[in-house]
């Protein structure tokens, strides 16, 4: 079924960018190359892009789970555990 099969290589797609994401963001973070504040303020405008086009709830969502994830791997790579709050 081609429909299918398009339709999984596209979500496929879409998990491995949102792992290079979310891996680029914490590495430029634990390198010293930009703060936690700075990716904030990156996550923020991409938001604001989203919410002045014609974004969704969905994609809304998928921002909000790439916050997490980075604030995650953050914590994960700093030996930090974490706490129900993603702080």
């Amino acid at each position: 079924m081609p429909v299918d099969s398009s339709t999984d290589s596209l979500a496929a797609r879409v998990k491995v960018l949102e792992a290079v994401l979310d891996s680029l963001l914490s590495t430029l973070v634990l390198r010293g190359i930009v703060n936690r504040a700075e990716v904030d303020h990156i996550l923020a405008e991409c938001e604001g892009h989203l919410r002045g086009g014609t974004a969704n709830a969905a994609a809304l969502a998928q921002l909000n789970a790439v916050r997490e994830d980075v604030a995650a791997h953050l914590r994960a790579a700093q030996g930090a555990p974490g706490d129900d709050h993603g702080h």
